[in-house]
C-alpha cells in the first residue's frame, strides 16, 4: 500500500504536462501511487498522459467535461495513500516537495493539512515573484479571512480527516479549496505551510482571468455560509476585509486586485 495517493486532474494542459508529470515522477519520495484524471481533453493531453509507463500511474478518463473537484473528490475516495498530494496539470512540483512534506505530517500529528512557499512562473517557466503563506497554526487562523491561508496545488493531507468533513464540496467548483480550509480550520483542525519553496506556480491567462469575476462572487457568499453555519464572530477587521476583498474584485482586473492584495498582505503580516 503506498504511503501517498497523488491526484491529478487535467484538462487541455498539453503545452505544460510533461513538466508537471514529470515533476511528481521524478521526486526523491517514491512511495506513491498516482491518480491521474483527464477531463475529457480535446487537445493531446490524454495521449501525453498515456506516454508515460510507470506503474505507479493510474488514469481514469470522463467521458463529459467536469469540474476538476469531481476528480478530486473521486480521487479521495479511491486513493490508497494515507496521505493525498494535490497537484496541477500546469505547476511544477520540486525534487523534495513529497518528502519534506511526509515528514513534516510524520512529525506533527496533530496538522491535518499541509501546504508550501511557491516561486511563481509565467508561461515560459521563468520566475517572476515569490509566493509565501503564513506559518503555524495560530497565524494561519489569524489571517485566513484577509488572504488564502494555502497554495492549492502545494497541499498535502490526512485522507481519513479530509473525509471526516466531506472533502470538496460541489457547490463550490471555483474555491473549493478556500472552502475546505475554512471548514477544516473553524472545525477545530490544524494547518501549516513549510516555509520552503518546493513549488513553481504557473500564472498565466487561462489560470487567472478565467472565471475571475464568478470566484470572486463565490468567495463573497463562501465566508457568509460559513460563518452562519459555524456560529462565528467576525472582528471588525475580519468584517472589513470580507467587503474589500470582495469590492476590489468587482472594480479592479485579476492583475491590479493581486497588486494591491500584496500590498495589504505585507501590511497585515507586519500589524498581526
Amino acid at each position: 500500500m503506498p504511503k501517498v495517493s497523488v491526484i491529478l486532474p487535467v484538462y487541455n494542459n498539453e503545452k505544460y504536462l510533461r513538466e508537471a508529470i514529470e515533476s511528481v515522477l521524478n521526486q526523491t519520495f517514491k512511495d506513491f501511487e498516482f491518480l491521474i484524471f483527464d477531463d475529457c481533453s480535446t487537445d493531446k493531453s490524454l495521449s501525453i498522459i498515456k506516454s508515460y509507463k510507470d506503474k505507479r500511474i493510474k488514469v481514469f478518463t470522463s467521458e463529459k467535461n467536469r469540474y476538476s473537484i469531481v476528480h478530486m473528490n473521486k480521487g479521495i475516495s479511491i486513493a490508497k495513500g494515507n496521505y493525498i498530494a494535490r497537484m496541477d496539470a500546469d505547476d511544477i512540483s520540486l525534487p523534495t516537495r513529497f518528502e519534506k512534506q511526509v515528514n513534516f505530517l510524520d512529525k506533527n500529528k496533530s496538522i491535518v493539512l499541509v501546504g508550501c512557499f511557491a516561486y511563481e512562473i509565467n508561461p515560459e517557466g521563468e520566475i517572476t515573484d515569490k509566493i509565501f503563506k503564513p506559518v503555524g497554526s495560530q497565524n494561519i487562523r489569524k489571517t485566513c479571512f484577509y488572504y488564502g491561508p494555502h497554495i492549492q496545488p502545494s497541499i498535502m493531507f490526512r485522507k481519513d480527516i479530509i473525509q471526516k468533513v466531506g472533502s470538496y464540496r460541489e457547490q463550490y467548483p471555483l474555491i473549493e479549496d478556500i472552502d475546505l480550509y475554512f471548514r477544516l480550520i473553524f472545525s477545530g483542525y490544524k494547518t501549516d505551510n513549510i516555509p520552503e519553496y518546493l513549488l513553481k506556480y504557473r500564472v498565466h491567462p487561462d489560470s487567472t482571468n478565467k472565471y475571475y469575476k464568478e470566484k470572486n462572487r463565490i468567495g463573497f457568499e463562501l465566508k457568509w455560509e460559513i460563518q452562519k453555519k459555524l456560529h462565528l464572530k467576525y472582528t471588525f477587521i475580519e468584517f472589513i476585509s470580507i467587503y474589500i476583498h470582495y469590492i476590489l474584485g468587482l472594480l479592479f482586473t485579476f492583475e491590479q486586485k493581486t497588486k494591491i492584495e500584496k500590498m495589504i498582505k505585507h501590511l497585515i503580516t507586519r500589524i498581526i
